[in-house]
């Protein structure tokens, strides 16, 4: 088998999700390359309380019901929602930020973050 040469550029390309104490889910670059958030402009979010998990569904429109804008960093290398009100409706308590490795659910074309 030849050798491919690694040409790539970029801090990780491990996904990684961040949920931060002022309230907002961040996505590093890894989790915008792998997931091509680059191609969305809002997120739906869902919470599981039993299981204590976050459902982040990336889509293209603010059509859908209880969309969030997705932001981005300069060059797309990051990119964060704003969801105080997620967090507070829920109650799900936001002391310190943490982050988490990103999971994908192909059946349900969500990120998945277990709390």
């Amino acid at each position: 088998m030849p050798f491919v040469r690694f040409t790539e550029s970029g801090r990780s390309y491990k996904p990684k999700v961040s949920i931060r104490v002022n309230g907002t889910i961040g996505f590093n670059a890894g989790a915008i390359r792998k997931w091509k958030l680059d191609g969305f402009a809002f997120i739906v979010l869902f919470y599981d309380k039993e299981s204590r998990t976050i459902g982040i569904k990336p889509v293209k429109t603010a059509d859908e019901e209880g969309s969030h804008k997705l932001n981005f960093g300069k060059g797309k290398k990051s990119a964060w929602v704003s969801c105080r009100k997620f967090f507070d409706f829920f109650d799900i308590a936001v002391q310190d930020t943490k982050r988490f490795d990103g999971q994908f659910d192909e059946k349900e074309k969500m990120m998945i973050v277990q709390l």
